[in-house]
């Protein structure tokens, strides 16, 4: 039975996986990251489905690689596909881009701005370029990047676009680079609002002023009658 798992191994090993990468952005710039390394269930064949064994003996290989960097994973078994989850959180969007496992295998080159809004990324897929570490790793017959923000995404080259959330494909055929330019938080407001904001607050104080300016004019008259006997009781 070993035998076969091995043996099945190599097999997924000769025809490749697939790799989902998940990103969620919150409205603080926070980002959460989820992937997913899997293959097709069609592709492989085991008695009494024995996927457990199967991927444990692919998380002693490559586990290793993912705790390493700071991961949480388990397994991931549903009815088409059989693979392993991922998960880690970032700062911020550069941080993700330029630290992330996923985000160095997929991509060889990357360049992120920030600006005082917003920022500014470019990504330069290498994934399937053929380097002297070719053989590292798992690998993969193509990938996708999820990124589903609360913040604007205010530019991008994504191959979807659906609302805010921007997907881009990769494979063999398809050797696409990421541009994205995101706004850094929701809490950021331009200088006309900020302008209004101090605008309103300061009438707000000059109203209290003037209006314990009377009280205290309409008290001080009130008293010097009294004193001088001209209040009728």
């Amino acid at each position: 039975m070993k035998n076969k798992i091995i043996f099945i191994l190599i097999v997924i090993l000769l025809t490749g996986c697939s790799l989902t990468e998940e990103i969620k952005i919150d409205d603080k710039s926070k980002v959460y990251e989820k992937t997913r390394i899997y293959t097709e269930i069609s592709n492989i064949s085991l008695p009494d489905n024995n996927y457990e064994e199967l991927l444990n003996n692919y998380i002693d290989q490559y586990g290793y690689i993912v705790s390493g960097n700071k991961y949480t994973y388990k397994k991931d078994i549903n009815n088409e596909t059989v693979g392993v989850e991922s998960i880690n959180e970032y700062q911020d969007i550069c941080t993700f881009f330029t630290k992330s496992l996923y985000s160095k295998k997929i991509f060889k080159n990357i360049d992120c701005n920030e600006e005082s809004h917003k920022y500014i990324i470019n990504a330069y897929m290498s994934l399937f370029d053929c380097d002297d570490d070719c053989n590292e790793g798992v690998p993969l017959d193509n990938a996708k990047l999820v990124i589903n923000s609360d913040i604007d995404i205010l530019n991008s080259n994504a191959n979807e676009i659906e609302g805010n959330i921007h997907t881009w494909k990769f494979s063999h055929s398809s050797k696409k680079n990421v541009y994205l330019e995101i706004k850094k938080s929701k809490k950021i407001k331009n200088n006309n609002k900020t302008s209004s904001n101090k605008s309103s607050n300061t009438k707000v104080v000059l109203i209290g002023i003037v209006t314990i300016i009377i009280i205290v004019i309409i008290t001080f008259i009130l008293r010097m009658k009294y004193k001088n006997n001209k209040i009728n009781y």
